[in-house]
């Protein structure tokens, strides 16, 4: 093993005799590693830190940060912490389950376990509330004042955001986390990728086309928007003359746009189709296998679950109901968003998804059908 940097106490110079040495850690003034023979400490010793607890089980895991030292093992509570105790930083929970992994922080430290993840010590800033939601985390960072976890969504971070370390820049199926004093380093498909503090270049990947983003967090997605719309039973001649002619947006995205014409259907069906669309996933893995129950159709799409996706809302009804007419399909949503199913003669179809804001309410006959008013129909024409 060999360290280097700052030596006042001693934390650089490696002890003699130790046996197969698997992982060490650094905190401030004091570094410690496990080998053979257990957790070995050397460095400054104030606040005891190199005063390794003597009930340690098969230690496999450990995390030093500035003046306290954690390791997973195999003991009654399966996290042991020495050091400073102050605000409870190595006081280890009676309730922590099967943990599999432990971090240090400033003042406060973190393990996962079966139930997710637990902090304890300090909370200033909001550093040990987790936040609810995480999902099967596999890895936490506990920073300065603030603390970040793997989970399946990614990347969370919370507690302090005065150099934006918490603003989690996109990434692309994260698999390590590593929370610093005042930034954060994650490694994902692309590499490394660091956000936060950029005092010395520290947020600076070299060599890195993420590079290092601003003091606020901010990074600019450089993911395309996107705008998907399907038609339903749609010719082979419905995008271009004269199918479009009355609607010089649609047909200025069809001609400027990607033009495919070699693919395959998952299914031949349009609801299996479009399910498959919006899930990104072949029919048997929807569930959705035709037009209508039992199985097709919203209903089906419902009881799969989608119904509370994104995607899923839009087919919704029991979220908004929609106003329905021979001619014209709307649903409005909360962020004055509309979903504008429009119809033309000869039968085909085209949907907009816009953020106009509908200024009248529709108008609904006794037949229970719905027809726009002037005003709105014009509205969703200048669109197209």
């Amino acid at each position: 093993m060999v360290c280097w940097g700052n030596n006042d106490y001693g934390e650089a110079t490696v002890p003699e005799g130790l046996s197969n040495p698997t992982a060490v850690a650094s905190g401030r003034d004091h570094s410690c590693a496990i080998d053979d023979t257990g957790v070995v400490c050397w460095g400054r010793n104030q606040l005891k830190q190199l005063m390794v607890p003597k009930h340690l089980k098969n230690p496999r895991q450990i995390s030093t940060r500035y003046d306290h030292t954690c390791v997973v093992d195999n003991s009654v509570r399966g996290v042991a912490c020495w050091g400073a105790r102050g605000q409870g930083r190595s006081i280890v929970p009676d309730d922590l389950s099967n943990p599999t992994q432990v971090s240090a922080g400033l003042v406060h430290s973190c393990a996962v376990d079966d139930s997710g993840i637990v902090c304890w010590g300090s909370n200033r800033h909001g550093r040990s509330e987790v936040p609810q939601g995480l999902v099967r985390p596999s890895r936490v960072s506990a920073g300065a004042q603030f603390s970040c976890a793997v989970d399946d969504n990614g990347v969370s971070c919370w507690g302090r955001n005065q150099a934006g370390q918490t603003v989690v820049p996109p990434l692309s199926n994260p698999v390590h986390v590593y929370a610093a004093n005042d930034h954060v380093c994650a490694i994902d498909d692309n590499g490394p990728v660091c956000w936060g503090g950029k005092s010395a270049g520290k947020s600076a990947v070299p060599g890195s086309p993420n590079g290092a983003v601003n003091n606020n967090g901010s990074q600019k997605d450089r993911r395309p928007n996107i705008v998907l719309v399907l038609l339903d039973d749609a010719a082979w001649d419905t995008l271009g003359e004269p199918a479009l002619s009355e609607y010089p947006t649609l047909d200025k995205i069809a001609r400027e746009g990607l033009y495919i014409d070699k693919f395959f259907l998952t299914t031949p069906v349009c609801g299996p189709s479009r399910a498959s669309i919006l899930r990104g996933q072949l029919a048997h893995n929807t569930g959705i296998h035709g037009n209508s129950p039992p199985n097709g159709g919203f209903g089906e799409f419902y009881r799969n679950g989608f119904a509370d996706r994104d995607m899923g809302a839009l087919m919704n009804e029991r979220i908004m109901p929609p106003t329905l007419s021979a001619s014209i399909k709307t649903m409005a949503f909360p962020k004055r968003r509309v979903i504008v199913n429009m119809f033309h003669r000869d039968g085909t179809s085209f949907t907009v998804l816009s953020e106009i804001t509908i200024t009248e309410p529709l108008t609904q006959t006794m037949a229970g059908e719905a027809l726009l008013s002037q005003k709105n129909f014009a509205q969703i024409t200048n669109l197209m």
